[in-house]
C-alpha cells in the first residue's frame, strides 16, 4: 500500500483554479503586510501601491471569470492523501509569519527548528503528519503569545475599548452614552454583540483573548464537521491553516476583536451547507448585530433567497427570525431606531474613516482599491464604485440561479471589492471575505439527509 504522499505531485489540489485564486489573494496580503513594517516609508508606500494594483487585478480577474472559477470548477476528490503542496503551504505561512513577527534571534531559532522538523517529516512522506504538526504548532504558538503578553501593551486599542464597554455595562450604564475618551481617541463604533460576546470574560476577570483562541479552535472544528463531504479535505485543511497563519489573521488572535466574528461567519456557512435554515437565519442576525460589514452578506442572501423560488411564508419567516435576533441585541442600547442606524452605520464609520486618514494616511498605507483611486486622483468615484460592486453582486444572483457554493463565492468577491473601496481599510478586514471564499471552495459538494442519502443542496424551502 502506498504511503500518504506517494501520489507525489499528482492531483495537486492547490493548483485548482478556484484554490489558486484564493491562495493568490492570501499570499499577496500576507507578503505585503509581512514585509512593509521593516522597510523605509518610501519603499513601504511603494509596496502598498504595488500590492493594491495586484489586488485590483486579482479581484477583477476573479469577477470576470467567476463562473469558471467558482461555479463550474470542482476540486477532484482525492481526500485520503494530501500532496506536497498541501503540506508546504502552511509550513511557508507559519515560518514566514514567525520570522517577521518575532525578534531576530528568537525567530531564527524557532523557524530553523520548525523547518528542519517539517523538512524531515515531508521527506519521509508523512504529509498528513506534517499538516497536523503545522496545526499543533500554530495553536500552541497562539497560546504562548497570549500567555506571555498583556492586553494593555498590544499597540492596538480594540480589546481595551471592548473591556471598557463591558465594565461600563456591568455597572448598569449604556456604553454608547458614556465618555470613552480615556481608552481611545477614536469613535466607539462597535455594534453591541461585538463587545457583549466578551462580557463573561470581563466579568470573570479572564483574558479576553481566550475567546479569540476558542474561535480559532472552533473554526477548525467547523471544518472538521464537513470533512467527509469536502471534495478535497486535506487541501482545504492546508488552506484554512494558511488563512489562520497569515499576518492579518495572526495579529487579530492576540490584539484584536474580530475572531469571534469570523467564527460566526464560518458557522453561518456550515449551517447553510447543512441546510439548517433556521440556524442560518439566527447566525445572520448575530452577524448583523456584531459588525456593520455583514450587511453585504445579508443583502446578497436576501436576493438569493427571493430568486430561489422558495415559499413566501418560509422566506418571510426566516427574515423575521434574522430581524428579531438583530433587534433583540441592538435596540436595547439605542435611543430611537433612526438615530441608532444613522449614528452606527453612517456617521461613526465616516468619522472613523476621516480620523484614520488624518492620523495614518489610510488611503495610501494599506493594500486597497482606494489606494489605486487615490494615486489616479479618482477618489470622487469611490462611493459610486462601492455601490456598483454591491449592485453587481445582487444582479448576478438575481439574473441566474446559483449553487450554494457559487453563492458564497459571489458574496466573498462582492465583499472583497466593497471593503477594498471602504472609507477605512485595515488589513484584517479582508479575512472575512477570504473565509467566505474558503467555504465556497472547500464546503461540501452535496448535503446528506439524516439517512445519509446524498442530495443536491437546495435554497431555503
Amino acid at each position: 500500500m502506498a504511503r500518504p504522499g506517494a501520489a507525489g505531485w499528482r492531483g495537486r489540489g492547490l493548483l485548482q483554479p478556484s484554490a489558486l485564486a484564493l491562495v493568490a489573494l492570501l499570499l499577496l496580503l500576507h507578503g505585503v503586510y509581512s514585509l512593509t513594517p521593516d522597510i523605509t516609508p518610501a519603499l513601504r508606500n511603494l509596496a502598498f501601491l504595488g500590492g493594491s494594483v495586484i489586488l485590483v487585478a486579482l479581484l477583477l480577474g476573479a469577477w470576470l471569470f467567476w463562473r469558471t472559477l467558482f461555479e463550474t470548477d470542482r476540486t477532484t476528490s482525492h481526500g485520503g492523501v494530501p500532496d506536497r503542496l498541501d503540506a508546504l503551504l502552511p509550513i511557508v505561512m507559519i515560518a514566514s509569519a514567525a520570522y517577521f513577527s518575532l525578534p531576530n534571534r528568537l525567530a531564527l531559532v524557532l523557524v530553523a527548528a520548525f523547518l528542519v522538523a517539517q523538512g524531515a517529516i515531508v521527506a519521509w512522506g508523512r504529509l498528513r503528519l506534517s499538516l497536523l504538526v503545522s496545526c499543533a504548532v500554530l495553536l500552541v504558538a497562539f497560546s504562548v503569545v497570549i500567555a506571555r503578553s498583556s492586553i494593555d501593551h498590544l499597540g492596538a486599542d480594540m480589546l481595551p475599548v471592548i473591556a471598557w464597554a463591558d465594565r461600563v455595562f456591568l455597572h448598569g450604564l449604556n456604553p454608547y452614552f458614556e465618555d470613552y475618551t480615556s481608552v481611545t481617541p477614536g469613535p466607539f463604533y462597535y455594534l453591541p454583540l461585538q463587545w457583549l460576546i466578551y462580557l463573561p470574560f470581563v466579568a470573570l476577570h479572564l483574558d479576553l483573548r481566550l475567546l479569540n483562541l476558542a474561535a480559532v479552535f472552533g473554526t477548525i472544528g467547523l471544518y472538521l464537521m464537513l470533512w467527509r463531504d469536502s471534495p478535497r479535505p486535506w487541501s482545504g485543511f492546508a488552506v484554512l491553516l494558511a488563512v489562520i497563519a497569515s499576518r492579518p489573521s495572526t495579529e487579530m488572535v492576540y490584539q484584536g476583536e474580530v475572531w469571534p466574528l469570523w467564527f460566526m461567519v464560518s458557522a453561518f456557512a456550515v449551517a447553510y451547507y447543512r441546510q439548517r435554515w433556521w440556524l442560518a437565519a439566527v447566525m445572520l442576525g448575530l452577524l448583523l448585530a456584531c459588525n456593520q460589514t455583514t450587511l453585504v452578506l445579508a443583502a446578497l442572501l436576501a436576493v438569493w433567497q427571493l430568486r430561489s423560488g422558495a415559499p413566501w411564508r418560509k422566506t418571510i419567516g426566516l427574515g423575521a427570525v434574522t430581524a428579531a435576533v438583530y433587534v433583540a441585541i441592538t435596540f436595547p442600547f439605542a435611543r430611537g431606531v433612526v438615530a441608532f442606524i444613522d449614528q452606527n452605520y453612517i456617521v461613526l464609520p465616516h468619522l472613523a474613516g476621516i480620523m484614520s486618514e488624518q492620523k495614518f494616511h489610510n488611503s495610501i498605507t494599506e493594500v486597497s482599491v482606494v489606494n489605486v483611486l487615490t494615486r489616479l486622483h479618482l477618489m470622487s468615484l469611490r462611493g459610486l464604485l462601492q455601490l456598483a460592486a454591491g449592485i453587481a453582486g445582487m444582479a448576478v444572483l438575481a439574473l441566474r440561479r446559483t449553487t450554494p457554493r457559487a453563492f458564497l463565492a459571489v458574496c466573498a468577491l462582492t465583499y472583497l471589492v466593497a471593503i477594498g473601496l471602504n472609507v477605512q481599510v485595515w488589513k484584517y478586514y479582508y479575512i472575512q471575505g477570504l473565509l467566505l471564499l474558503f467555504w465556497s471552495i472547500y464546503g461540501p459538494g452535496e448535503a446528506r439527509t439524516p439517512g445519509h442519502d446524498v442530495i443536491a443542496p437546495e435554497p431555503f424551502r
